[in-house]
């Protein structure tokens, strides 16, 4: 087994979460941000700007889509963690992206969330 550092990067814009291993959750510029991710075995995450910074370093990548589909990406070094296919996804990527508010779900299920599970992660962890 390999053993594992976990880093947590990011804005908390308030909310309380837990902590695993080392929080730097607004603790870090954008360009510290890149040097930490540039030399991590594997970042892990959801669609977000952190994952595009990411996407500029050598690190393999773990990213979870919701309102994007993933195909529309060129991201190398990139694995796709996506929402199961029954339930609502991809809403940007469709007829929905529009005058649509991202904040909220289309149809307030928040379905596509719920379905990027822990365990899709980890399997996918297990892999590289």
């Amino acid at each position: 087994e390999r053993e594992v550092a976990v880093t947590q990067l990011g804005k908390s814009y308030g909310k309380t979460f837990t902590s695993y291993g080392i929080s730097l959750v607004d603790q870090t510029s954008i360009m510290e941000a890149a040097k930490i991710m540039s030399e991590a075995h594997c970042v892990i995450g959801p669609d977000t700007g952190l994952m595009h910074l990411a996407a500029c370093t050598d690190a393999k990548i773990i990213c979870g889509y919701t309102i994007i589909d993933p195909k529309v990406m060129d991201v190398r070094n990139h694995i796709a963690i996506v929402p199961d296919e029954d339930v609502c996804r991809f809403c940007q990527s469709t007829k929905y992206w529009h005058n649509h508010d991202y904040n909220k779900c289309k149809i307030g299920t928040k379905e596509c969330v719920m379905s990027l599970t822990a365990n899709k992660f980890i399997k996918e962890i297990s892999k590289i």
